[in-house]
């Protein structure tokens, strides 16, 4: 900020896609504009050659996409409306939305992660500033981008006098390790919870789940299946790691979703045998946990995630983590309803991003540097454009 303006970068490229072009604008406290510096900066020939192709009429991809997240955003505005109708609260009173939105890619290793939203779409609708694209700072800083929820958890689930993990059931189930007071020690993906046995149910039984493990407490685990799942490079990774369906998906169960077909009474083992998958390693990732990290015996797993509802997956769970002196609830017990503590978290992120603090997250994800979860997007007459037209804007502080 100069004595007498403030200082803006733009960015452009066109059409051509052959060049990036910026400037620095001056804008002057009498409102006079003035350029003070530009270049060009032309664009690699395979970039030049990838965005050509994504403007091709046959990259359905895209136009799938885009349609999906705006029809996404618009169910965001929908529930917002639904939220404040139940909190009797009116669009005034709410700072921000923080919105995760759909994840459909995570490829972190490749310096990316996709989650469908369409943040300003969702701000307009809904006439409250959206707080969105969470993720992308985290892998920009070279971390893996999730789970983000353990400094969440930190803040509302520590105990003072007994090591706590936060357990995840859901698509992917993921952990967090927490000693006791609090301190934080890790945060990691362990591998699918749910997201393989939804799968099967699709394919297999034509619904979306299996209601309370009904199919997989009928089934018996096949030892060779549950030996070659368990045989996934994933598992072996030290944190910290993520996951997502590029790993887990129907490719790596193909071989005994095949099985079921030609023998459908096998399905019911199908659904067993992915039960005591999740099951075996989230007991395998918790007894890593016990031994490297110091956490000491005994303590409490508080569930949370869809995997809750699924009272099978819950009683093997149980069972299988009171051998590691382990004793499993859900976040219920503790007045936190598990089915919405992610929904939570990402509130409470909204908050942190509202008021500029950013977070260290090098022992969740392995970022190398604090970063700022998320990306603002205004609404017209949301708290960021009423602060900027006040006195007390605090962009001016």
């Amino acid at each position: 900020m100069s004595a007498d303006g403030e200082y803006y970068c733009g960015l452009m490229t066109g059409t051509s896609m052959d060049a990036l072009d910026g400037c620095v604008l001056e804008v002057k406290s009498d409102g006079a504009l003035q350029v003070i510096a530009a270049a060009t900066q032309n664009l690699p020939p395979t970039l030049q050659q990838e965005l050509h192709a994504l403007c091709v009429s046959g990259a359905a991809e895209i136009d799938r996409l885009c349609r999906a997240q705006n029809a996404l955003a618009r169910c965001e505005a929908q529930l917002v409306q639904h939220l404040l109708d139940c909190a009797a609260l009116q669009v005034a009173d709410v700072m921000a939305i923080g919105s995760h939105g759909q994840t459909v890619r995570h490829c972190p290793q490749q310096g990316y992660t996709v989650q469908l939203d369409n943040g300003p779409l969702c701000a307009l609708l809904s006439g409250i500033d959206v707080w969105t694209n969470f993720r992308m700072q985290d892998v920009a800083a070279g971390g893996e981008g999730a789970p983000l929820t353990p400094i969440f958890h930190q803040q509302v689930l520590a105990a003072p006098h007994e090591p706590r993990y936060i357990l995840n059931l859901g698509g992917i189930s993921n952990v967090t390790a927490l000693r006791p007071g609090g301190a934080l020690v890790c945060g990691f993906d362990i591998g699918p919870a749910n997201t393989l046995l939804d799968l099967a149910c699709r394919e297999l039984l034509h619904c979306p789940y299996d209601k309370d493990g009904q199919h997989a407490r009928r089934g018996k685990v096949n030892p060779g299946w549950l030996t070659h799942l368990l045989l996934h490079p994933f598992f072996a990774r030290k944190p910290p790691k993520s996951s997502g369906r590029e790993l887990f998906n129907g490719a790596y169960i193909a071989f005994m979703l095949e099985a079921a077909r030609l023998q459908p009474s096998l399905i019911n083992d199908v659904l067993s045998t992915l039960t005591a998958f999740t099951v075996q390693t989230i007991a395998d990732a918790l007894r890593r946990l016990q031994a490297d990290a110091a956490m000491g015996p005994g303590g409490t797993v508080l569930v949370c995630g869809g995997g809750v509802r699924n009272t099978f997956l819950m009683q093997e769970l149980t069972r299988v983590l009171k051998e590691l002196q382990l004793q499993t609830v859900s976040t219920q017990q503790l007045g936190i309803d598990p089915a919405f503590v992610e929904a939570a978290a990402f509130a409470y992120f909204a908050y942190l991003s509202e008021h500029g603090i950013s977070v260290d997250l090098h022992d969740i994800t392995g970022a190398q540097a604090p970063v700022m979860l998320g990306t603002l997007c205004p609404a017209p007459h949301g708290h960021f454009a009423l602060c900027c037209q006040g006195s007390s804007c605090r962009c001016a502080n």
